[in-house]
C-alpha cells in the first residue's frame, strides 16, 4: 500500500516537489539570513524538480546517453550556477549573460546528436539554443523590479503547466510528469512569497527553474511532433511577464500581491493558445469552430 502511494502521479509530480521546494525555501531563509538566505531560497524550485526526478525516473547513470538522462545533470549545473551567481557579487553584474549561456548550453547538449549530424541538421538546435537563451535572459530582467520580483516565478509556473500539457499531446510522458513537477515546485516556492515576497528572484530562480523548463521545451522541440507555433507561443507566454510589468498597479502591499497574479493571467493567454493549437493539430480537427 505504501509503495503504491509513492508511485501515484499526484505524489511524484505534485506532493514531492511541492514539499521539497517549500521546506527548502524555509530552511534556506533560516540558515543563511535575510540577504543570502532570500537569494538561495530561489533555488528551492530546482531542488524540488530534482527530488521529483529521483522519485519518477530514479538515479541517472554517471554517463547519460539519452536526453531524459541528461536532465538531472542540467538541473544540478543550474543549481550550482545559481548558487554561485548569488554568492559572488561580480557574477551578479553579468548574471544576464550567465543565464543566456546556461540556457543555450543546455539546449545544445540535449540536441547533441542532431547538432553533430551535419551543418544543415545543426541549424535548428543552434537556433533553438539562441532563442531559448534570449527568452531566459528577458525573463531574468523581470526580477530586477524589487516590488514585482515574484512575477518571474508566476510566469514560470504557468509556462511549466503548459509545457507539461504539450508533453501530454506530444506523447512525451517524461515532459508531462517533470513539467507538472516543476510547476508544483514553483508553487511551493510561490506559496511562501505571496502575498508578501520574502525571497529574491535573481539568477538563482532564472537558472534553477528557467533552465530546466527550457530543457523540457527543448525535448518537445527536438523529439516530438508538437506544433512549432505552440513552442513559439510558450516563448510569448514567458515574455508576457515582462509586458505585464509595464501595466500600472497600486503602490503598497495590494499592488505587490496583485502583480504576480496579473503576470500569470497575461502569460496564461498564449500558454493556453499553445496547448489548444497542439491539441487540435493532433486530433486533426479544425483550428476555429464552425458556427
Amino acid at each position: 500500500m505504501d509503495a503504491e502511494f509513492l508511485h501515484h502521479p499526484l505524489v511524484q509530480s505534485g506532493a514531492v516537489p511541492f514539499l521539497a521546494a517549500f521546506v527548502t525555501a524555509v530552511l534556506m531563509r533560516g540558515a543563511f539570513g535575510v540577504r543570502l538566505g532570500g537569494a538561495f531560497a530561489s533555488l528551492a524550485a530546482v531542488i524540488g524538480f530534482l527530488a521529483a526526478y529521483g522519485v519518477i525516473m530514479g538515479v541517472p547513470p554517471a554517463f547519460p546517453r539519452s536526453a531524459n538522462q541528461k536532465l538531472p545533470y542540467i538541473a544540478l549545473a543550474a543549481l550550482f550556477l545559481g548558487a554561485v551567481g548569488e554568492a559572488v557579487v561580480p557574477l551578479r553584474r553579468v548574471s544576464g549573460l550567465l543565464v543566456f549561456a546556461a540556457g543555450a548550453a543546455a539546449v545544445l547538449w540535449l540536441g547533441e546528436r542532431t547538432l553533430l549530424a551535419g551543418v544543415t541538421s545543426a541549424i535548428f538546435p543552434v537556433g533553438l539554443a539562441v532563442a531559448g537563451g534570449f527568452v531566459l535572459w528577458r525573463l531574468h530582467r523581470i526580477g530586477a523590479d524589487n516590488e514585482r520580483r515574484m512575477d518571474a516565478s508566476a510566469v514560470l509556473l504557468v509556462t511549466a503547466i503548459a509545457a507539461a500539457m504539450l508533453g501530454l499531446h506530444g506523447a512525451s510522458n517524461a515532459v508531462t510528469q517533470l513539467g507538472f513537477a516543476l510547476a508544483a515546485a514553483l508553487g511551493g516556492f510561490f506559496l511562501i512569497n505571496w502575498p508578501a515576497p520574502s525571497c529574491d528572484a535573481g539568477p538563482a530562480l532564472t537558472l534553477g527553474a528557467g533552465v530546466p523548463l527550457l530543457s523540457l521545451v527543448a525535448l518537445l522541440a527536438l523529439f516530438t511532433d508538437v506544433h512549432p507555433l505552440s513552442l513559439a507561443l510558450l516563448a510569448v507566454a514567458v515574455l508576457a511577464g515582462e509586458a505585464a510589468q509595464r501595466l500600472p498597479l497600486p503602490h503598497g502591499p495590494f499592488g505587490i500581491a496583485l502583480s504576480p497574479l496579473l503576470a500569470a493571467a497575461i502569460a496564461a493567454v498564449p500558454a493556453a493558445a499553445a496547448v489548444y493549437l497542439t491539441a487540435v493539430s493532433r486530433s486533426g480537427g479544425a483550428l476555429w469552430p464552425r458556427f
